[in-house]
């Protein structure tokens, strides 16, 4: 929703976690992206680019491509992190510096 946009768009711009409830999992996220794509049988869906920290139901931490729809809940945190590049690039993300 527009909410959770804003909340994933501030907490990039100001390179702090976020913590969200996805599948029933709470996780504390470092964003990179959203991107809307459209799968071969025409079915479109945005989704959330973010590495992972405390693994979620894998329990291993890392990149993670998440259905923006299915984020139960999403908070801002104050605690700061410094871009993996190396998944930045990976996304697809522009670095513009």
């Amino acid at each position: 929703d527009g909410e959770a946009r804003i909340l994933i768009m501030e907490a990039a711009s100001k390179r702090v976690l976020l913590r969200i409830r996805y599948q029933g999992s709470e996780r504390l996220v470092e964003p990179y992206s959203l991107t809307y794509k459209t799968r071969r049988d025409g079915v479109s869906h945005e989704y959330f680019y973010c590495y992972n920290t405390t693994g979620g139901q894998t329990r291993t931490p890392g990149i993670r491509s998440l259905l923006s729809r299915d984020l139960a809940e999403i908070e801002l945190t104050t605690e700061p992190f410094e871009p993996r590049y190396s998944y930045m690039h990976w996304i697809g993300w522009q670095i513009t510096n």
